[in-house]
């Protein structure tokens, strides 16, 4: 029987593997830590992850982008390129918008295909200004005034 070593870079993948699913977990509300205490909390992240871990659960991975777009956007601003880094920080906005009506949908357990519905076909002006009002999360402020 041949056993595998488990290398410092297996271990370290596994931790970012875990940490981000629990981060998800608690965005998307699977997790909900508002008024827990540190073992009821710890309880929550060890029911999500047996779950995770069921043979059936299926995974979809996405990367995430932001921190890479304001990077490059402010490289482009120093660098004296204001069309590419204004580029860059309202591709940032939009995603970041997105991730946010995607974690408040699957918290109003909406499917995924009515959460790809409002981030495909609403504006980024509806975005900011009716999805606060569908979701009875706070506006953003100044908000009406970006149409």
């Amino acid at each position: 029987m041949t056993v595998l070593k488990k290398s410092k870079s297996d271990a370290k993948l596994r931790k970012e593997v875990v940490d981000s699913l629990i981060h998800s977990a608690i965005k998307s509300g699977e997790i909900n830590v508002k008024d827990k205490t540190e073992d009821e909390i710890k309880s929550e992240i060890h029911r999500i992850l047996r779950i995770y871990s069921r043979p059936t659960t299926e995974f979809q991975i996405i990367t995430d982008y932001r921190d890479d777009l304001l990077h490059e956007a402010l490289k482009f601003s120093i660098a004296d390129h204001p069309d590419l880094a204004c580029l860059l920080y309202a591709t940032w906005a939009e995603h970041w918008i997105n991730s946010i009506i995607s974690n408040l949908g699957k918290r109003k357990r909406l499917d995924e295909a009515e959460i790809h519905l409002l981030i495909r076909e609403l504006s980024f002006a509806a975005k900011l200004t009716i999805v606060p009002i569908i979701f009875d999360v706070q506006r953003i402020k100044n908000s009406t005034s970006i149409t």
